[in-house]
C-alpha cells in the first residue's frame, strides 16, 4: 500500500513537471490544449499534442483562440509524454462542431490547394465518426468543375438526414457558390462575395459560356438543390444564366420577370450581367443569416449557446490530398511501366516474326522468351493500375473511362499474344502481330484525344 502510494507521488511529480514545462493554447470555447506550439503565422497556431495517445499536429484558426502559452525550446517531447486532459477528449459531453475547409479550386489541383467530392465525402465520414452536432463549411473557392461540384452538394444533402450542414463564406464563386446555397444556412464574411457561377468550357476560341442544351440538365439539378435548402432558385438562375434579369421587394421576394405594379422593387441584376452578391446584399436578401468576421459567432448564432468543442480539419483535408498524390503518382509509374513493356513487347515480336520468315528456330526460342516475359510484365503493370483504379473510383476519383476499358480489353489480346507464341504456325502468329499492332493504334488514338482535351 505504501509503495503504491510513493510510486503514484513520483508520477504526480513527473506530470506536474510536465505539465509545467508543456505550452498551451486556450480556446474561446474554455478548452485548453497542451504541447508544443510548432508553427504560428498570421491566421493559424499550430500545436504538436498527443490525441488518444498519439502525437498529431492540429492547426487552430487565431479567431477561436483566446489565448496561448509559448515556452522555448521543445516542450512535446520532454519528460514524459503530454497529454490532453481526459475531459477534453474522453469524457467531454459537449457539442461536437466540425469546420471543414473548402479553400481553392474545386477538382483537383495539387495537395495543398484542392477540393475535391472524395476528399469532401472521407471528411463527412470523419465528422460523423466523431459524433459531430454541427458542420461548418469554410468556403473560399474561385470556383471548378462542375462535376466535382453537383458530387459534393448530393452529399451536402445526404449528410444533412444525420447532422446539420451550414456554410461560412470567405468567397464563394462559381461552383462554390452553389454548394454554398445547398446549405439552408448561410453566414459570410463582411468582405465576402457569392455568385458569378455561368458553366464555362474551353474551346478553340477561348473560354465560352456552355451552350443552352448542355447546360439545361445541370441547371435542374441546380433547381432541385435549392429546393432542397430553402433558397430561391431565381437567384442561382440569374448567377448561372447571363440574360436572366432579377428584381428584389423585401415584401415580394425575387422574380425573374418585370414587375408591374409596386414601387419597392429592385432591378438586381440586368440581361448583360452575372448576379454576384456582396455579404451586405445577400444579408439583405436573407440568403446570408449573419454577416460577421469570426467562426464563433457564427456557431454560438446557431447553436444558440458557446459550450461546444471545435474540430478544425484542416490537418485531415492535408492528409487526404497527399495520399491520394501519392496514388496518383503510383497509378502514373504503373501506367510509364505498362507502356514501355508494351513497345519492348512490339520490337520482340516484330523480331520472333523475322525469325519465323528466315526459318532460324534458335531465334525464334529465344524471342518467344523475351515475348513471354514482356507479356507477364505487362500484365502485371496493368492488374496493378486496375488495383490502383478500383482504390480511386471507391474515392469516386475516376481515370478517363476510355483508358480504363483499354487497359481492360487489352488483357484479351495479351492472353492471345502468350499462347500464339507457342504455335509453330506462322500464320497464326502474324494473327496476333496484327491484333497487338491494333492495340497500339487504339492507345495512339486514346493518347491523341486526351491530348486535345489537355
Amino acid at each position: 500500500m505504501h509503495r503504491c502510494a510513493g510510486l503514484f507521488g513520483i508520477l504526480l511529480v513527473c506530470l506536474t513537471a510536465t505539465w509545467s514545462a508543456a505550452e498551451s493554447i486556450t480556446l474561446r470555447t474554455g478548452e485548453t490544449v497542451y504541447g508544443e506550439i510548432i508553427d504560428i503565422d498570421l491566421h493559424t497556431i499550430r500545436i504538436r499534442t498527443q490525441v488518444h495517445g498519439r502525437w498529431v499536429n492540429v492547426p487552430y484558426r487565431k479567431d477561436i483562440i483566446l489565448e496561448f502559452d509559448e515556452e522555448p525550446g521543445d516542450q512535446s517531447d520532454h519528460g514524459m509524454p503530454v497529454v490532453l486532459p481526459e475531459d477534453a477528449l474522453v469524457h467531454d459531453d459537449r457539442a461536437v462542431v466540425v469546420v471543414i475547409p473548402l479553400h481553392g479550386v474545386i477538382g483537383w489541383d495539387g495537395v495543398e490547394n484542392s477540393i475535391f467530392a472524395a476528399q469532401f465525402e472521407h471528411c463527412l465520414e470523419e465528422a460523423k465518426a466523431q459524433n459531430a452536432a454541427l458542420i461548418v463549411l469554410d468556403v473560399e473557392s474561385p470556383g471548378g468543375y462542375v462535376t466535382e461540384m453537383e458530387a459534393i452538394c448530393e452529399m451536402i444533402i445526404e449528410c444533412r438526414e444525420d447532422v446539420p450542414v451550414i456554410a461560412y463564406v470567405r468567397d464563394a464563386l462559381s461552383a462554390a457558390a452553389i454548394i454554398t446555397m445547398t446549405c439552408p444556412k448561410v453566414y459570410a464574411h463582411p468582405q465576402a462575395r457569392i455568385g458569378a457561377a455561368v458553366m464555362i468550357t474551353d474551346g478553340e476560341n477561348g473560354i465560352d459560356a456552355v451552350d443552352a442544351k448542355f447546360a439545361s440538365p445541370h441547371h435542374a439539378k441546380q433547381r432541385r438543390y435549392m429546393e432542397s435548402s430553402g433558397h430561391p432558385y431565381d437567384v442561382v438562375k440569374a448567377m448561372t444564366i447571363q440574360d436572366t434579369e432579377l428584381w428584389w421587394s423585401p415584401t415580394g421576394g425575387f422574380r425573374t420577370t418585370e414587375p408591374k405594379t409596386g414601387d419597392d422593387w429592385e432591378h438586381v441584376d440586368t440581361e448583360s450581367t452575372v448576379l454576384t452578391m456582396t455579404a451586405q446584399q445577400a444579408k439583405d436578401w436573407e440568403i446570408v443569416t449573419r454577416s460577421t468576421r469570426l467562426m464563433d459567432n457564427v456557431i454560438n448564432d446557431y447553436l444558440g449557446h458557446d459550450d461546444y468543442r471545435l474540430v478544425p480539419f484542416e490537418d485531415t483535408v492535408l492528409k487526404y490530398n497527399r495520399e491520394t498524390d501519392r496514388r496518383l503518382e503510383q497509378l502514373f509509374t504503373e501506367l510509364v511501366v505498362y507502356f514501355q513493356s508494351l513497345d519492348v513487347l512490339l520490337v520482340a515480336l516484330q523480331q520472333m516474326s523475322s525469325a519465323f520468315d528466315e526459318g532460324n528456330a534458335q531465334r525464334v526460342h529465344d524471342m518467344r522468351k523475351v515475348v513471354n516475359q514482356y507479356v507477364t510484365r505487362s500484365n502485371k503493370a496493368r492488374r496493378r493500375i486496375m488495383k490502383i483504379e478500383r482504390i480511386m473510383f471507391q474515392h469516386s476519383f475516376d481515370e478517363p473511362d476510355a483508358v480504363l476499358l483499354r487497359i481492360e480489353a487489352d488483357a484479351q489480346i495479351l492472353n492471345k499474344v502468350r499462347s500464339h507464341t507457342r504455335s509453330e504456325n506462322p500464320a497464326a502468329f502474324n494473327k496476333i502481330v496484327d491484333d497487338f499492332n491494333s492495340l497500339l493504334a487504339a492507345w495512339r488514338e486514346i493518347m491523341a484525344e486526351l491530348d486535345e482535351e489537355e
